[in-house]
């Protein structure tokens, strides 16, 4: 085709937008806007980053809303919709790559958690301040939610992610070390990684959800971790969410800084990552049906056990007789 005609020049980019079949018309409007053939009509990245395109929009389009499912939250400056996920542009430091089991890899038989009754372990997240989001095996059934006891398997893939804000001198010597530095190199000059296609790294998209009432001042981890009287989720153990940052009004908070006792406030949002795709696409990493969960869950509080009731009850009587040699 002829560049200088008028017609392509003005129909060039919605062709092959349209051929593409791009599902999501955010998409190609930004995409309009910053490949657009006349350069003075072209976006700028003020008006990028204040496109629809840059705000959080539904996981998908025909989602099944809060109000369908009877379920009323309180809208806020920070969420708005009625959807129960929404995909969002949010910005963690943070280096993610793909790690394939291979069959001369020192992974095969470990567990992700700490060594255990004889099993080695990697326990990555304490050693290299590495989450690991997903695991693939070879039948391409993907575990959401990896725990510790997982064993590696010849042809698994490992999705990680490292908190850059976690990095320091003294937790590089990992097993996995994940340092940009590191990265780079694997990805330049391991030649047989590259012909395994055993390696690769990707760019994390994430998916966000605002936390329901019934989960406001509960931990993130199991009962042992809560407070006498406070209830617990247990996030990963019993609904399966792998989470990744909150979102609390300005304040952004990563993986390194959500432990178990970690406690969910009105108004948070939460963050997971979003499964990556070997076609540099992304699937979402989490469902409607686990957030309606959330919102219907009965969270149980923690009672004081016999245990700590007699240590609690020794503590008063110490207390009281010191006050008592006090006064004397």
């Amino acid at each position: 085709p002829d560049c200088l005609d008028s017609n392509y020049q003005r129909y060039w980019l919605k062709s092959i937008l349209k051929a593409w079949k791009i599902p999501e018309p955010v998409i190609c409007e930004a995409l309009e806007g910053l490949l657009c053939f006349d350069a003075s009509a072209r976006w700028t990245f003020e008006q990028l980053s204040e496109s629809k395109f840059m705000q959080p929009w539904p996981v998908s389009r025909d989602s099944r809303t809060l109000e369908e499912s009877d379920i009323v939250v309180e809208r806020t400056s920070t969420w708005e919709c009625s959807q129960f996920v929404q995909y969002c542009n949010f910005t963690l430091p943070t280096t993610c790559f793909a790690q394939r089991v291979t069959a001369d890899s020192n992974l095969i038989g470990k567990r992700l958690g700490p060594s255990f009754d004889g099993v080695d372990g990697l326990d990555m997240k304490s050693k290299g301040g590495v989450l690991c989001l997903y695991v693939e095996h070879v039948s391409k059934e993907i575990v959401h939610c990896p725990g510790p006891t997982l064993i590696l398997q010849e042809g698994d893939w490992l999705y990680l992610m490292k908190d850059l804000a976690a990095a320091s001198a003294e937790i590089e010597y990992g097993l996995i070390d994940m340092s940009a530095e590191t990265l780079r190199n694997r990805v330049m000059e391991d030649e047989a990684a590259s012909r395994e296609h055993s390696f690769f790294q990707f760019y994390p998209e994430f998916d966000q959800f605002l936390w329901p009432s019934t989960c406001w001042g509960a931990v993130i981890g199991p009962m042992s971790f809560a407070a006498i009287g406070q209830r617990a989720l247990d996030l990963r153990g019993k609904f399966n969410i792998n989470l990744v940052g909150i979102k609390r009004g300005d304040v952004i908070i990563g993986p390194s800084d959500i432990g178990p006792r970690f406690e969910i406030n009105k108004g948070d949002i939460g963050v997971v990552c979003r499964i990556p795709q070997n076609t540099g696409e992304s699937k979402p990493g989490i469902t409607n049906s686990k957030i309606c969960e959330l919102h219907r869950a009965m969270l149980e509080s923690r009672v004081m056990e016999e245990e700590e009731q007699g240590t609690a009850y020794f503590s008063q009587l110490l207390c009281l007789c010191a006050r008592t040699c006090g006064q004397k």
